[in-house]
């Protein structure tokens, strides 16, 4: 039901929209941060192309229980669409909590969501993000400490970054999620996340476009991050940069080892210095069930500088290259693992030892393992 707009606390649903509460979203906005909520305000946002740069601050009485949600009328990504006005981001928050955004369209020439300064407990689930070249679909500003971040089913279509969330305080940002998103043509990285305290990446499926051989542009890119950690079940087409996935300076929380399982990984493209997966400064890591393959010559597996690593179950293939390259790396187990490249080495300690498979598995490595052709389904899918 329609609530009053007089200068009250605001609580229940509210239109946005020429013929709405709030003619406009700028409106509503002002709203929110001059009186406040006392329970859960929804902002329906009327069908039609809206353009601005708005910047949601902190709204009083925000809490678990009494959140705001800008959303389509409609429910629908088709009837929404936001753009900017002048050459900033579409959509700034800023210091503001348990903030929603579901249902719209943000299309845009620069950045489409940036997070600032303490925002936290924000969801923006069900949009559709397309952004313009060297711009984020969603991003963090140079100052952003905030935490409880979930970006989820979203659909991302072209610009730099999708999905950039980099923590930088003196802490970390607390439980942030990246799940079921969809991730297309962009010409850096995916998805990147730096200083978070506990990270799920789950769900989501990327590609890239363009060429681009720069070193750091990945699929998915977890750097510098503590405690728990889960990169599972997505699948990453990659044809630029370093890496499909890589994981770097990751602290665990003693008996939360990190977790990269189920991921299916496809690299055609990019520099032959990175791999398909790439794990490093990361004690403890658990590498399972995953699917890596290149079409170029380009490791499947990097392990540097890590000691306890568990890998099995993973299926490997690349071309004439070896499958992984081991620096400074330990093992707690590592087996049941199918390999295949084209050449006769198929592993490789840094700097420069070479192994063949009977070699590799007289280091007492793989024992249980195949090197074969897994034979997946096709050349882009990664199924048996």
């Amino acid at each position: 039901s329609a609530a009053s707009t007089a200068s009250a606390q605001l609580n229940g649903s509210y239109t946005v929209g020429a013929a709405g509460n709030y003619a406009t979203i700028a409106a509503a906005i002002t709203a929110l941060q001059t009186n406040g909520v006392s329970g859960p305000v929804t902002m329906n946002i009327i069908s039609g192309s809206y353009s601005g740069n708005w910047t949601l601050g902190a709204v009083a009485g925000t809490s678990a229980a009494n959140t705001v949600t800008f959303q389509s009328q409609a429910m629908s990504t088709a009837a929404v669409t936001l753009s900017n006005a002048a050459a900033l981001p579409t959509l700034t928050l800023n210091s503001c909590t348990f903030v929603r955004l579901r249902y719209v369209t943000v299309s845009t020439t620069n950045t489409g969501i940036i997070f600032q300064n303490a925002a936290s407990d924000i969801t923006v689930s069900d949009c559709v993000f397309a952004a313009a070249s060297g711009f984020s679909g969603v991003n963090s500003a140079t100052v952003f400490t905030g935490s409880r971040i979930a970006v989820e089913n979203n659909s991302f279509v072209g610009g730099q970054f999708a999905i950039r969330l980099n923590n930088s305080g003196v802490s970390y940002g607390a439980d942030m999620i990246v799940r079921d998103n969809t991730i297309t043509g962009v010409t850096n990285d995916g998805i990147l996340v730096l200083r978070a305290d506990g990270l799920i990446v789950e769900r989501n499926t990327i590609s890239s476009t363009g060429v681009n051989t720069a070193t750091y542009n990945d699929g998915i890119s977890v750097r510098n991050c503590i405690n728990e950690l889960l990169i599972s079940r997505n699948t990453v087409d990659w044809s630029i940069g370093s890496w499909g996935i890589y994981v770097d300076q990751h602290t665990p929380m003693p008996g939360s080892p990190p977790l990269i399982e189920n991921n299916m990984v496809l690299v055609t493209g990019g520099t032959t210095a990175g791999a398909v997966l790439s794990v490093l400064n990361t004690n403890n890591a658990v590498i399972r069930h995953n699917s890596l393959r290149s079409t170029i010559n380009k490791n499947t597996l990097h392990v540097q500088f890590c000691s306890n690593v568990v890998a099995e179950g993973n299926i490997h293939q690349t071309m004439a290259e070896e499958c992984v390259m081991l620096q400074s790396a330990s093992f707690t187990s590592i087996d049941r693992n199918i390999y295949y490249c084209t050449q006769a080495d198929m592993a490789m300690q840094a700097p420069s030892t070479y192994y063949t498979w009977s070699a590799w598995q007289a280091l007492g490595r793989d024992a249980n393992s195949l090197f074969t052709d897994p034979l997946f389904v096709s050349a882009t899918d990664l199924h048996l």
